[in-house]
């Protein structure tokens, strides 16, 4: 590939045009504000300059990067592009409005990607002419950093989406995992318990949030699930869970919890809002939040921590199993992408061989 397009100058476009820049790629990136545009190109040389300075770039090698930027005002400048990803905000009718202009300017057979990760590709590509040349295309934030890219099929893509999708990412050396279709994709969804299982452990009793999110670090995970969940953002995480628990058919098993739900209404938000299941100071880790605290019970069932790793991995587990036997996933790339987007030592299936030790 020579030339990607990149649409939406926001926070993943930009994320996505650098990675495509430090890959050598000529990088066409559009956004309908000029102003981000000019904020993106800027953000682009910073992250760029840090990267010179930790020793992970060449002055000459950024310079250059930078030089393949074009920054194009109009959509129409993306018409000869190899490739085209769009990363606008997760609005679907602003989705489905861009893709009928990327149609009609972009000629055929260039594939056009989504970088959606809360809408179905499927709702995305419809009212498009061919859907056959739209394609999930999932990267992480940020891009830069993750390594981990959902290849996302939805039931009308074409197998010439599907591999030049899968070129791209590993062109700009990423890991591709193919996935169906579906709420969450594969790794919004195979997640959920941990965060869902941890809320609901805490609303029996059965320990502290810090003794709940240790019990799971113990065992070699790089965050609890509250933390986790604050860095996340509780809001965030909570919208995630009501979209994929609907799109499901609102199984029991991946219902919303009151906890978060609470939170939520309270104004806390994680991190960002300096309160969550934590209090923050100054970014930092600090106390249990009073307000969150007073909404569980203390000690009415204390599990030890070994206990508590087994239900959570297991639901975790569970879970994964259900995604294989309808097809979303193989249990492979299930395991590559938790260890990849979670930094989970292992993988749910390969975690179940060794009997759930890290």
């Amino acid at each position: 590939m020579r030339t990607l397009g990149v649409v939406g100058a926001g926070t993943m476009g930009r994320g996505i045009a650098q990675l495509g820049l430090q890959n050598g790629l000529r990088v066409l990136l559009n956004d309908a504000d000029p102003a981000a545009l000019t904020r993106a190109k800027a953000s682009i040389r910073e992250s760029l300059g840090r990267a010179v300075a930790k020793g992970k770039l060449t002055q000459a090698s950024a310079d250059a990067a930078l030089g393949r930027l074009v920054t194009a005002g109009a959509l129409s400048d993306l018409a000869a592009c190899d490739l085209v990803v769009e990363a606008v905000f997760e609005d679907l009718a602003l989705k489905r409005r861009l893709l009928a202009e990327l149609e009609r300017l972009v000629p055929a057979p260039v594939t056009l990607a989504t970088n959606t990760s809360s809408l179905l590709v499927s709702q995305v590509a419809e009212g498009m002419e061919a859907p056959e040349r739209l394609v999930g295309l999932h990267f992480f934030n940020p891009p830069v950093a993750m390594k981990l890219v959902e290849v996302v099929r939805h039931p009308g893509t074409g197998e010439k989406a599907l591999s030049a999708a899968w070129d791209l990412a590993l062109e700009l050396g990423r890991e591709p995992v193919a996935v169906k279709d579906g709420p969450g994709f594969l790794v919004n969804r195979v997640v959920r318990p941990y965060y869902l299982v941890a809320q609901r452990l805490a609303g029996e009793g059965a320990g502290t949030f810090t003794e709940l999110d240790a019990a799971l670090t113990a065992q070699g995970l790089p965050m609890g699930p509250f933390t986790l969940m604050d860095f996340i953002g509780l809001e965030v995480n909570l919208a995630i869970t009501k979209s994929i628990f609907a799109g499901l058919g609102s199984p029991e098993r991946l219902a919303p919890h009151w906890l978060q739900e609470k939170l939520v209404g309270m104004g806390f938000k994680g991190v960002k809002s300096a309160a969550g299941f934590y209090l923050y100071l100054q970014g930092r880790k600090d106390a249990e939040n009073p307000a969150a605290v007073s909404l569980v019970p203390r000690f009415k069932k204390p599990l030890p921590p070994e206990e508590v790793f087994a239900r959570v991995m297991a639901a975790v587990a569970a879970e994964a199993e259900l995604m294989v036997q309808g097809g979303v996933a193989s249990s492979k790339d299930i395991d590559l992408a938790v260890t990849l987007a979670m930094n989970f030592p292992k993988g749910p299936f390969a975690w179940g061989k060794s009997g759930a030790k890290a």
